[in-house]
């Protein structure tokens, strides 16, 4: 598995406003762009991953906003993307 994705989504630019993204999906960009002015937030509350990757480049200069989605604390969660297990620490 690369952790850098493939590049199959092509470039995410956010410049402005929200974007929804699905959870548990690896999303597969060349580029990501979040601008000051824009938000990438999940889609939905089922799931417990927002995993972005690019080959090239990521930058953040706006907001990934969870807020109300993910459960803080000492919640446990798994997920199987790609065939790669991921977990909660602990």
């Amino acid at each position: 598995m690369n952790p850098f994705g493939n590049g199959s989504l092509g470039a995410l630019n956010v410049t402005s406003g929200i974007t929804y993204l699905p959870l548990n999906t690896k999303l597969q960009y060349t580029t990501v762009n979040v601008g000051a002015s824009g938000t990438i937030r999940p889609s939905g509350t089922t799931g417990s991953v927002l995993y972005i990757c690019a080959t090239e480049s990521i930058t953040i200069n706006g907001t990934i906003n969870t807020s109300g989605i993910v459960n803080y604390g000492n919640n446990t969660w798994g997920v199987t993307i790609d065939g790669e297990n991921y977990s909660s620490p602990g």
